[in-house]
């Protein structure tokens, strides 16, 4: 039994012929019988009383029209369900990041994003630097995280910050005294010296 089936059925009940249930199914009258009479067969029994101007209800016909309305409603029902559900997922975006979010001032650019976009929903999970990796490809659609961490082959950038890293010591320390800060390779060097 299809749901076809039951639907070319209840039409056929609905009109009480098969000439109008064929013409508002848009199908040829004969599909139908033969659509019908499979129904029949499955289920070993006769639903209808076909004339060569009407098609009534027999007793088990009348039963079963109740049955196949509500498997008609119940399916109905169900397709509109998963319509929204695949609305929902379409319309979420999952975010992985390190918790940096604060300190580059993104849970602004997040409230903005959402406001002007409220039918998307961010689900935004904060993991540590391993953890976004590794999930990259199945369990976030994008990540927010440091650009050296991925292989810029494999991966699309898109620059939300940028950091100005510097050097920070006392005053009185012997390399603050210098008219050039030498490079790190030798403030290293002469740490390990």
């Amino acid at each position: 039994m299809t749901f076809d089936q039951l639907d070319f059925f209840i039409s056929v009940a609905e009109t009480d012929t098969f000439l109008n249930a064929a013409e508002k199914l848009h199908i040829s009258q004969s599909s139908l019988s033969k659509q019908i009479q499979k129904l029949e067969n499955e289920l070993d029994i006769k639903l209808l009383d076909r004339s060569k101007r009407s098609a009534t209800l027999t007793k088990a016909g009348a039963a079963f029209y109740q049955e196949a309305l509500q498997l008609s409603n119940q399916y109905q029902q169900t397709l509109k369900k998963m319509q929204k559900y695949r609305e929902t997922i379409a319309n979420e975006i999952r975010i992985g990041t390190l918790p940096i979010l604060a300190q580059y001032h993104l849970t602004s650019l997040i409230k903005n994003f959402s406001f002007q976009h409220p039918e998307i929903h961010l689900s935004i999970s904060e993991v540590e630097e391993q953890e976004l990796i590794d999930n990259l490809e199945n369990n976030f659609d994008l990540i927010i995280a440091r650009r050296n961490m991925f292989d810029s082959h494999s991966y699309i950038f898109h620059t939300l910050a940028s950091d100005r890293l510097c050097v920070i010591l006392p005053s009185t320390h012997p390399l603050a005294l210098k008219k050039r800060f030498p490079s790190m390779k030798s403030v290293m060097k002469s740490f390990y010296l």
